[in-house]
């Protein structure tokens, strides 16, 4: 979280909560953030390559999405959380 020990020791338990609950915030914001990213480049990329016009949506529905169903959220773990996680591995070591 980026907090010193001295920080740490002067809060309350009701202000620590508060810290952590925002410091969790962000980080889902920053994953979904990246996640859009990553969903939008696809469809740029796939665009050429399909018949019909996809939405970024279509193409990879996401958890947060409000239209998401039960079935995409089956595809997306099973499917597409597999091959990006040993993907993002391999590109978080060299950096």
């Amino acid at each position: 979280m980026g907090m010193c020990p001295g920080d740490f020791r002067h809060f309350t338990p009701a202000e620590f909560e508060v810290v952590t609950s925002e410091f969790s915030a962000d980080r889902q914001e920053q994953t979904r953030d990246r996640w859009e990213c990553m969903r939008l480049l696809a469809s740029i990329t796939i665009q050429p390559h399909v018949r019909r016009k996809l939405t970024p949506r279509q193409l990879l529905p996401l958890p947060w999405d409000k239209d998401a169903t039960p079935a995409a959220m089956i595809v997306f773990i099973k499917v597409v959380l597999p091959g990006v996680v040993p993907a993002l591995r391999v590109l978080t070591r060299h950096h």
